[in-house]
């Protein structure tokens, strides 16, 4: 019997390139699961931390812009009346609430 044929008899799958094929296996096996889990739930991680950034730079602006313009309407169109700034900015945002609220969608109830 010649030294090959005892190798490639002992071998499980009868040939000497079982732990390539059984590395490739799992490199496979790895890509798939990064593949079908890890992108998905990376993608999900980057939405949620940009959607929150853009949520509080949002409500920064939105501070500073309200500040601005009660500060612009009491010294320069009121005489620092303050009083008269707090109607017509509450005013204005009470209409704004009443039309945002007219146009709510009703659910249906079942």
């Amino acid at each position: 019997m010649d030294s090959t044929e005892t190798d490639k008899s002992q071998s499980p799958s009868g040939d000497a390139d079982w732990p390539k094929r059984a590395a490739d296996a799992v490199e496979t096996l790895a890509e798939l699961v990064r593949g079908k889990a890890i992108r998905p739930l990376l993608m999900v991680a980057k939405a949620l931390t940009y959607g929150i950034l853009a949520l509080v730079l949002a409500a920064i602006f939105a501070t500073l812009t309200i500040t601005m313009l009660v500060r612009l309407i009491t010294v320069y169109l009121t005489g620092n009346h303050v009083w008269i700034t707090y109607l017509v900015l509450g005013g204005i945002f009470t209409l704004l609430g009443m039309f945002t609220w007219s146009r709510r969608s009703s659910k249906v109830s079942g």
